[in-house]
């Protein structure tokens, strides 16, 4: 495990911390930039198929980590208007 790569990704992702920022190191998102590209749906399926089943939490994390919000409110919004970041 490589713990520098792993808490630069936790200090540069709103939302991330270090488990989560490892998760992402082994989908192979070592950047915002690779969360945008693989998009955050996406990188929630493969962390699901890897790994014993994260909260739905961890998809508006993954969420907010590409469009600078909070988690909660990421879900807030999702509850009011279900396409609010499509």
């Amino acid at each position: 495990m490589d713990m520098v790569k792993r808490d630069r990704l936790a200090k540069n992702l709103r939302n991330v911390g270090p488990v989560t920022a490892q998760w992402l190191l082994d989908i192979g998102i070592t950047s915002r930039e690779d969360l945008q590209r693989m998009g955050p749906e996406e990188a929630y399926r493969r962390i699901v198929a890897t790994r014993v089943k994260p909260s739905r939490n961890l998809l508006y994390a993954l969420i907010g980590a590409v469009y600078d919000q909070d988690w909660q409110q990421v879900a807030d919004n999702l509850r009011d208007n279900p396409g609010y970041y499509l």
